[in-house]
């Protein structure tokens, strides 16, 4: 039991010493936005500083003050400079990234929310439908609601599929390969008549039996 202890305290000691407010979960948006946006600049403060029209020390000290908080460092130094991430803060600029994602979907919500007839929305596809059948459709929606921001993805059943299930488009429109969208909640909109004739007398497959 003693030398478990012992081994315990020597991994601790190689982390920062926690404060009290490890479990107070204090950090803060902007804090995660800066961890994040130093790894978008090449771990350069300065450049990130610029980017988001704000100072060097102010996003040196967020940091500080959220690395102390954790308890463990995220980035690794060589001075004053970052060099690179730590193994927990490669995990933790990962987090965050995701975390701003959702505080930005979160907003679009809301925006959406107030103004009815702006925000986005993403259409996946196959070729045919987005060169045939939709563009008088897409015409009318553009016309309708003009504040609205249409995009279109195209791609086979399989990647339109893809395309929905990973939040990339939020509706998709296929003619086929429809089992591929069971676990999703489909709508028919139209049906689709598909017209095979055979040939005159005496041509090859003239004996087999048409189909409308």
């Amino acid at each position: 039991m003693g030398f478990l202890m012992d081994e315990a305290i020597r991994g601790m000691s190689t982390h920062r010493s926690a404060s009290p407010n490890n479990f107070g979960f204090n950090m803060k948006l902007q804090q995660l936005r800066y961890i994040w946006e130093v790894t978008q600049h090449e771990l350069n403060v300065s450049t990130t500083a610029e980017r988001l029209f704000t100072s060097q020390p102010g996003i040196s000290k967020q940091i500080r003050l959220l690395e102390e908080e954790l308890g463990i460092d995220i980035f690794v130094r060589s001075g004053k400079h970052f060099t690179d991430l730590t193994p927990a803060g490669r995990m933790i600029v990962a987090m965050a990234g995701e975390i701003l994602t959702r505080v930005h979907d979160i907003r679009e919500v809301a925006a959406e929310h107030l103004n009815q007839d702006v925000g986005e929305l993403s259409i996946a596809t196959t070729h045919t439908q987005a060169r045939y059948a939709l563009p008088p459709v897409i015409q009318q929606f553009m016309t309708r609601y003009p504040r609205i921001k249409l995009t279109i993805h195209q791609g086979t059943p399989a990647q339109i599929a893809e395309e929905v299930s990973r939040g990339r488009a939020d509706l998709a429109i296929a003619t086929e390969a429809t089992d591929l969208f069971e676990k999703r909640a489909c709508a028919v909109c139209h049906t689709v008549t598909r017209v095979a004739e055979s040939g005159p007398p005496g041509s090859p497959g003239a004996d087999l039996p048409q189909y409308r």
